[in-house]
């Protein structure tokens, strides 16, 4: 968040990290069917065991919410999304890895037991490895579902150039 707003508003308060890690759901109830506009802490599977069907379109052509965006908490280094460690450089160098799979060879790694927990990691990842000087960021991607919905979207977001 520092980094964000630093010297754009004249002062910030810190709070304790963030359960979650990622922002809020946000869905559209204002037709017949609920439409998710962003996947967030709560997964849209709960939200259906609640109120039925929720429409998850692939693209917006436009942002209808905050977090939209096209390219959203980009780091300075280049986010590569792989699905597994087997597709990062075999050689160590200026490069970072964060996923599931374990990764002995990055300059700097992150392991999370989940899906929510990667989540909960990731921007503060992405922010480190700019500290560190990494070039390369390898994230693997989380299912598509649950809470490694929310996370695949930032994670989108964050390799676009």
């Amino acid at each position: 968040m520092l980094n964000d707003l630093n010297g754009r508003i004249p002062l910030i308060l810190k709070g304790e990290d963030c359960e979650f890690g990622v922002e809020s759901t946000i869905v559209n109830c204002l037709g017949k069917t609920p439409i998710l506009l962003r996947p967030g802490a709560v997964p849209v599977e709960d939200i259906e065991r609640i109120i039925g069907k929720v429409r998850v379109p692939r693209k917006f052509k436009k942002a209808l919410s905050p977090g939209m965006a096209y390219r959203h908490y980009a780091p300075v280094a280049r986010v590569v999304l792989v699905k597994s460690v087997a597709e990062t450089p075999s050689s160590k160098g200026k490069w970072a890895f964060i996923g599931f799979d374990d990764c002995e060879k990055a300059l700097f790694k992150a392991k999370p037991k989940d899906s929510r927990e990667y989540a909960r990691l990731v921007f503060d990842f992405l922010r480190d490895s700019d500290a560190l000087g990494i070039e390369v960021i390898y994230a693997q991607l989380p299912e598509n579902k649950g809470f490694g919905r929310a996370l695949l979207d930032r994670l989108k977001r964050s390799a676009l150039k």
